[in-house]
């Protein structure tokens, strides 16, 4: 277990008061389901909290923090989640998702047209949108180069809607 422990872990990614504090209440309802995972947090506040492994100071605060977590994630396997998700059951196997692809998400259900739109290229409306709130990723150059991309794009993004889902879903689709 202690091997296994080393290797795979969830991450949350915050910024500001508000969103760190939800982000605790969320990693102790982890807890409740699966003690004994590894848990970090990455956030722009200083905070002492012993239901994280550990806590990372992010290096660039921004509204969408996930993709520099999961950059500089210390595990081989790392499951993003939001703050504001709740997990019932224990879902190592989401892990295991990793054996067939580098990176792992939910399709995101009943989402918006607009949520699909993309840049001046066609993608079909059977390649789904990824619901950016849960992430598991196995760690590689092409996921980090993958992450610093979406990133880069999300940063610069000067039109509606202001998401991220549809920059992800542009990027595995030309990827």
């Amino acid at each position: 277990w202690e091997l296994i422990r080393l290797k795979q872990g969830f991450v949350f990614a915050t910024t500001g008061k508000n969103y760190t504090n939800m982000a605790r209440r969320a990693a102790r309802n982890l807890r409740q389901v699966m003690p004994h995972a590894e848990v970090d947090l990455f956030t722009d506040q200083h905070i002492n909290d012993p239901i994280f492994n550990q806590i990372h100071s992010l290096k660039n605060v921004s509204k969408r923090p996930k993709m520099e977590a999961i950059r500089r994630s210390r595990f081989q396997r790392t499951i993003h989640l939001d703050s504001d998700l709740i997990i019932l059951y224990p879902i190592f196997d989401v892990f295991n998702m990793l054996d067939f692809a580098p990176i792992a998400g939910v399709q995101a259900m009943g989402r918006q047209k607009f949520m699909m739109e993309t840049e001046d290229v066609y993608i079909p409306n059977s390649f789904p949108l990824i619901n950016s709130g849960l992430i598991a990723v196995q760690k590689s150059n092409l996921i980090d180069n993958l992450m610093k991309e979406w990133e880069l794009r999300w940063i610069n993004k000067t039109s509606l809607p202001k998401v991220d889902q549809p920059i992800l879903r542009y990027l595995l689709f030309k990827n």
